[in-house]
This record gives structure tokens, sequence and C-alpha cells, in this order.
């Protein structure tokens, strides 16, 4: 170059690809912005040996020569339509932007890692001159490279083949296909003669390769569009927001294809049998264009638009109609900015595990049609990890973002992960407000644990609570057992009793289990019998193979009938569903409530006491009535006595429900559950439990013949 600009001093010099320059070489012309000059080591010497005799001075003068610099843009700010809007209309702001995006760019393309793609120097120098930013391109530009690309294919198969290719009565048709296929990655590479060939010919490629040369020259293929097509594509259009009529300053096509980034495939059938050929487009469907590293790499992510409806869920009416109003706002959310009201950027899903939180996220994005990104919490915790999910779920704005098991995080006044919560902050930017919107639906079992900026408004602002199943939730899935053999005679009432409490997950692994053990045990059918003892198994473990004495199986029973009895006292509208003696994996009895009947209530502190005398009334029944062995205390209140202990820990520390103690949440008195050595804290929980299991002591000795 600098012995072309020593003969040809006045040039105009073009510089291609700057972006992939190594940083020496930007550093080298950096110095013409300074001196004026290009300094050339090698090139002025006798056969290019810098150690032969110098044949002319090693500085070039190039201050006559006009130098152009190219370069693509790749990236988050590429994809961004808004950025090139905001450019046209605000030059002067677009410039710095660009200049500032360009900056924080960096490559691996070198042994250095993660090196600046442009020198910092040279990006300042260029920026004092003429910056030109080249938008895509709109649909009359690349409409007329796409016929551009149909002449020259025709052109190419005549001359190649002999095959003379006819759509003069539907190309404008096939140049609107073209376009609506590349979707929104298309450039003007996309629309070119060996581009429109892979799109719309690979089976003609395939046929004649393997044909006579001789037997297909003269050859004619008549592309057309199946009947109905262009009905099929008008509710496709207007999906995507393309106006069934152009309208003056209005999206075109290829906008809305940017901005929702979709496209639309055909399918294609080719036959040869026909004279002339045939090659017949049809059945267009939306899909959203991906690259490769949304299957490959670190963080690889399968990016769909799901299949799931809300009508797919069962159950959860409250939680669905609150979702279907985000879904307005999803939707419309021009109708928010009219009244000056910032769109909501996130929502956060809580409530005990398998309640169908993923499962509601997926048809809420189903719904919304919108491209569907799920992540872990533990994933969140390396902040790049956070920063990559985010710019390619940019790349499908809009979009949506699921984030399961968000406590993961934990919170930043407690022992967390400061930095992870930092950058999940800084990518909660909305869903209105950004060229590229992105919702944000998180999900946690555990509320409490959740750093408190994540979930303020603006950020994680909306909360749904999704509760266990009600009876009638449950019976959707009870319903989908009838489907298996011998199903139309299961008692659906009796299953329904039998589930209380079980997650819309176990119910699917219970029905899962009921067709494993007709394959396992030569079944043919199932009956309510055999679903009850795999409900059991569900919730409290397969039976045991351990024989259990008579001693053992008299005090089992008088633990579990002392729940009963004392429940059935205290609360004679409570439904006992189940009672059992049968040692399981996990335990060797157990008694089971429906506690549906019992609605929300105020904890008073006589309620409280009455709990608490359930709880312990079966190891109270086994020392009143046991004899000599019940006077033998065991192990098997164990989990009785810790449920007893919570509840009344709670009923002292955050409910004061104890008359000694001033109305005080001791919870809020110190951080990392130390309140709970607190003396008084203590005390009163001390004497809840005491209360409590007088009154189960009284109430089990009255009903002795009863248990």
């Amino acid at each position: 170059m600098t012995q072309w600009i020593r003969e040809h001093p006045r040039s105009v010099i073009i510089l291609d690809h700057l972006d992939k320059a190594h940083p020496n070489t930007q550093n080298v012309l950096l110095e013409m912005f300074d001196t004026g000059v290009l300094t050339d080591r090698y090139g002025f010497y006798k056969n290019n040996d810098y150690k032969q005799k110098r044949i002319a001075s090693p500085e070039v003068d190039v201050s006559g020569c006009i130098f152009i610099f190219i370069a693509g843009m790749d990236g988050e700010l590429a994809r961004n339509v808004g950025f090139f809007e905001r450019y046209a209309r605000q030059p002067g702001q677009g410039k710095d932007t660009l200049l500032d995006y360009l900056r924080k760019q960096r490559t691996n393309a070198y042994r250095a890692a993660d090196m600046p793609v442009y020198d910092a120097g040279l990006l300042s120098a260029l920026g004092a001159f003429n910056l030109l930013l080249f938008p895509p391109l709109g649909e009359a530009e690349l409409r007329a490279l796409a016929g551009q690309g149909l002449e020259a294919l025709q052109s190419q198969y005549a001359a190649t083949f002999g095959i003379r290719l006819d759509w003069e009565a539907n190309k404008e048709l096939l140049v609107e296909a073209s376009l609506l296929a590349r979707g929104a990655e298309i450039d003007a590479r996309k629309v070119a003669a060996r581009a429109l060939r892979d799109l719309w010919l690979p089976e003609l490629d395939a046929y004649v390769l393997r044909q006579d040369p001789a037997l297909i020259n003269r050859a004619q293929l008549h592309i057309s569009f199946a009947p109905g097509t262009l009905q099929a594509l008008e509710p496709i259009k207007q999906r995507l927001g393309m106006p069934l009529q152009p309208q003056p300053g209005g999206p075109d096509l290829v906008q809305c294809l940017r901005r929702r980034n979709r496209a639309v495939v055909f399918e294609r059938t080719l036959d040869t049998q026909a004279s002339p050929w045939t090659l017949t487009v049809h059945n267009p469907q939306v899909a959203v264009p991906q690259r490769a590293e949304d299957f490959t790499g670190s963080g690889a992510l399968v990016t769909e638009v799901p299949c799931v409806r809300f009508s797919d869920v069962q159950g959860h009416v409250v939680v669905k109609q609150r979702l279907q109003q985000v879904l307005h706002m999803l939707k419309e959310p021009q109708q928010l900015e009219q009244w000056d009201v910032a769109a909501p950027s996130g929502l956060l899903l809580y409530g005990p595990p398998g309640t169908g939180k993923t499962l509601l996220a997926r048809a809420l994005a189903g719904e919304a049609d919108l491209p569907f990104l799920a992540a872990n919490g533990v994933d969140l915790l390396d902040p790049r990890f956070t920063q990559s999910l985010y710019e390619r779920a940019r790349h499908y704005a809009p979009a949506l973002v699921f984030l399961d098991e968000i406590d993961v995080l934990g919170s930043r006044e407690q022992v967390s992960y400061t930095a992870a919560i930092n950058a999940l902050l800084s990518e909660l930017d909305g869903f209105s407000g950004s060229a590229s919107p992105v919702f944000t639906v998180a999900a946690t079992n555990y509320l409490s644990r959740i750093d408190p900026a994540l979930v303020r408004p603006g950020r994680l602002g909306l909360h749904v609570e999704v509760p266990m199943l009600d009876r009638e939730a449950r019976r959707g899935f009870i319903t989908r057992y009838q489907s298996l053999p011998g199903g139309e005679r299961l008692d659906v009432e009796a299953l329904l009793d039998a589930t209380t409490g079980l997650s819309g997950a176990a119910l699917e692994s219970v029905r899962s289990e009921a067709a494993y053990a007709l394959l396992r045990e030569g079944r043919s059918q199932v009956d309510t019998t055999i679903m009850r003892e795999i409900i059991t198994t569900e919730r409290f473990g397969p039976r045991s193979s351990r024989a259990m004495s008579a001693a053992d199986k008299r005090m089992t029973a008088l633990h579990e009938a002392g729940h009963a009895v004392v429940s059935m006292t205290l609360f004679p509208r409570r439904k006992i569903e189940q009672v059992s003696i049968v040692p399981r994996q996990r335990m060797l009895g157990f008694t089971v409530f429906n506690l549906e009947d019992d609605g929300l209530r105020n904890h008073t502190r006589a309620r409280v006491l009455d709990e608490l005398a359930v709880l312990l009334a079966g190891r109270v029944a086994q020392q009143e009535l046991g004899g000599e062995d019940g006077a033998d205390l065991d192990s098997g209140a164990s989990d009785d006595i810790e449920r007893a202990t919570r509840f009344a820990l709670q009923a002292a520390a955050k409910w004061a429900l104890d008359p000694a103690h001033p109305p005080m949440d001791y919870t809020q008195l110190a951080v990392k559950d130390r309140w709970r050595e607190d003396q008084a804290v203590r005390r009163a929980t001390e004497a809840l439990l005491g209360e409590g299991q007088a009154r189960a002591r009284e109430l089990v000795q009255k009903q002795r013949g009863e248990i």
C-alpha cells in the first residue's frame, strides 16, 4: 500500500474489514492520523531486505489521500432496530453510542484472549471524521435484489443444465415468500441467486445431479403456490404485525420480521413426473430464526415458542386469570405507553414445589407468542452466563426468560452471591422502553430468601402465588387416570379424597407408576384399590419388608388412633382420609387429614393449642394407654415433635400469641435466624408446647374407650 501511495500520492484507499485487522495493524494505521505519514520498515530496501542499502525513505506522505475504512457491525446493537431509528433522528448521539459500543467489543481471535476488537486510539481518531452508518436494507431494496436474484437463477439453470425455470405468473409472490422465509436475519446476501437456489430448489438440484444431462436438457420447471397458500399467509402477516394494506409511514414487511424476530417457513413438493415439472410451495408456518450458539458451546440454550396454552394447565383458575392480565400487558404495551405507565419488567411465581410454575411460565410465553429461554438459579451464579442469556434473549426479542429456583442467589443482606445478583439486576430492564424487550418470569419455592431489590416494582414487580391444587384442580389429573385400562370404573371422588395435598407433578407420577405397575405385575386393568396404594406409596414411600412385633403394632395403633380421635374431638369438620399402621419406608404408621375444608382462618391462641394437641396426641396416647411399653418413650413421634416445635415457635416469635410478652415480631430483631436463640422466645415456645401436651393428655384420658 505504501508503494502504491508513493507512486500515486492522490488516491482513494479502501480498507475493508477493519474489524478483523490485528491490533498491531490498527496501531500502525493510527500513525497517519497523528503525523500524516505511514512508516514502512521493510518496503524501501533492496529486495525488501532491511540489511541491504535503503533505496527510499521509509516515511510515506499520505496527506493527499482519502482513506475509507469499512467494518461490519455484529452483536446486539446490529440487531437493534430502535438504534438505527434513533441514529437517523439524532446522529450526534447515535455516533457517540456507536463508538462506545465498538470500544467495548472484545475478541478471542488472537493468542491474548479477550482483546479489544478496535484500538481505542484509532476509534477516537476515526470518530473525529465522517462516520457513516449503513442501516439494514428495507423492503423495497430487498424486493428489488430478490427479483434480480431470481432472474440470475433462471440464467444459471438455463446455462448449466438447460432447464427453464418458469415463475413469471407468481414472481411477485415468490419474491415476497423469499423475504418471509429469510425472516429477521435477511440481508442482501440472503436474496442473492445462490441463497435463493438453496432456499427453493434443493430438491431439484438433488434430482438433476442423478440424471443424464442429455435427458434433462430443455426441461421446464413451473413453480407455483398451492391453492389456499395466500389465504393462509393473511393471518400469519397479522400475527407478525404486518398491515394487510401498506400504510404510509407504517411498518413494512421486513421491519415487522425484524421486530418480531420471526421467519415464515414453507413446504415444497417437487413433481418430475408431470410435464412440465412442477414445484409447489405450500403450508406456510411461523418459525423463530436460530443461531449455532443456541445449540452449542457454553451455556447453550434452546429457544422456542412453546405450544403450551393456559388450557393445558389443570386447575389454578385464579392464577391463570392473573396471568391473563399480564398477557394483555405483554401484547398491548402501547396502551400503557399512551397513559405514561411503564410496562412491567418481570413476574415472580412462588409456591410449594411441583405446583406447575414452570408449565405456567411456558403457557404464558405460548399465549403471548414469545420465544422462551429457561435457566436455573445455579446457572445465574456466573454473572457471565446471565449476560450471555439476556444478550441471546434480546436477539430473539420480544422474548420471555424463565429463571427457576431464583432463591439460590439468596439475599445480599445475608450470605449470598452479590455479583450474581447485581448482574441480574442490571439485565431486568423491562418490556417497554427498550427496542429489544425481554420479559422475565422467575419461580421460587422460598419467597423469603430472595433479595428485596429483585422483587421490587420495576423488576420482578408482579407477584403471583401458585398454591397447592384444590379438589377441582386435582379432578383434571384424576380424569386422566380414566384413560388407563379399566380406568372408566375408578372411583374418582375416593381418589380425590386420597390425593389431598399432592402437587401436579406428584399426580402425574401416580399415573405413570400405575402404567408401570400394569406392565410389571402383568395386570390387564387398574382399579381404585391399586390407585390408592400407588398414591399412598407416592406420599409415604413403599411398604417396608421389615416385620413388626405385636407390641410395636399396638403402640403404632394407639399412636395413630390418638391423632385421629383428638382431631375428631377438636375439629369435627376436619375429614380424616386415612389411618394406617402398615409400616413403610419412612414411617411405621400415619394419619392423613383433609385440610381443604378448614379454609383460611386466623390462628388464635386457642386454635394453636388445639393444633398442638392433635400433633402431640399420638405420643400422649402411647404414654397414657400403652402400659409398660408406653412408659418407655421411643422415637416414633420425632416428626410430630418437629412439626409441633416449628408451629409453636412461629406462634411465639412471629404471631405474638403469648400474653406474657408484648406484641413483637422477634424474627425482625436479628439476622441469620439468631432470634431462635432468644430466651424469651424459647420460654414462650416451651409454654405453648406444655399447654398443648396437657390438652392432649386431658382429651386422651377422656376418650380412652374411643381410642
